[in-house]
């Protein structure tokens, strides 16, 4: 089986497989790390490091930087800063660095089952999370417990995505499981790590870029998630990946894309 790059994307994170990937010096609204799969080293780009040699990086949110591949598969997942994972990262690992370079090897547990990605997806997001985990826990040191998601909030979940188009109250997701709204919006934030609001607006994102990518038109990709118009997509997505997404249009027939919105 001919290998091909792959996209996954949760409710909070999103994992790329891929080979030689060149980003131009841009930023999001994303904690990242990067590795080598296959101890090919790229070029990273921070203001902190310069251009440097590595087979492994982690970058803080809003950090302006830059990526130069010439050979090799890298590994990138990014998740939303608020999350407990990121929070764990940024405490342990980045220790209030902006960046931080790696050796790469932190990550030879789960490398084989990453370059899998090249040949078949992921069947669910329960298997999405247990894979991000990993990455995560190689350098966490499982120090940290992942704990299952709230079954009620897991429900939400679905439910937004059902009806990712309509307008989406929250006293209508509230009544979904049968809280108060003050109740909900506490649970949620505490639960997720981001307010209801700014999920919905994730959801409506990777929906797109889904469509997108399946061949539907950036208008279209727009309307069909629930956005009032392309740009409001377009500025959502640059707001969040750091480009946008008509950068990924000429990938459009060679990258598989998976999306788990329960997970």
């Amino acid at each position: 089986m001919l290998s091909k790059p792959s996209i996954h994307i949760s409710s909070t994170r999103m994992l790329m497989v891929a080979p030689h990937r060149d980003f131009a010096v841009h930023q999001h609204a994303v904690l990242q790390v990067t590795f080598a799969l296959d101890e090919e080293p790229f070029e990273v780009w921070t203001e902190a490091t310069g251009w440097a040699s590595t087979t492994g990086v982690i970058i803080d949110a809003n950090i302006p930087h830059a990526l130069r591949v010439q050979q090799g598969w890298q590994a990138t997942t990014c998740i939303i800063p608020q999350t407990a994972p990121a929070k764990w990262l940024k405490e342990s690992v980045l220790q209030e660095a902006p960046v931080l370079l790696l050796n790469g090897t932190e990550f030879n547990p789960v490398k084989e089952d990453l370059l899998n990605l090249s040949r078949a997806v992921l069947p669910d997001g329960e298997t999405f999370d247990e894979l991000t985990n990993r990455i995560y826990n190689c350098l966490l040191k499982n120090k940290y417990l992942f704990y299952p998601m709230d079954q009620r909030i897991r429900s939400v979940l679905l439910y937004i995505q059902e009806h990712i188009t309509e307008g989406l109250s929250a006293a209508e997701l509230a009544a979904h499981i049968h809280l108060s709204e003050n109740r909900f919006l506490h649970l949620f934030k505490e639960k997720m790590g981001i307010p209801v609001r700014q999920y919905i607006v994730w959801q409506r994102m990777a929906t797109a870029f889904g469509f997108f990518l399946a061949g539907r038109s950036l208008k279209e990709a727009a309307y069909e998630s629930g956005f009032s118009d392309p740009a409001h997509f377009t500025r959502s997505f640059v707001q969040i990946n750091g480009v946008q997404p008509s950068a990924y249009a000429p990938l459009k027939d060679h990258f598989a894309f998976r999306y788990f919105p329960e997970a």
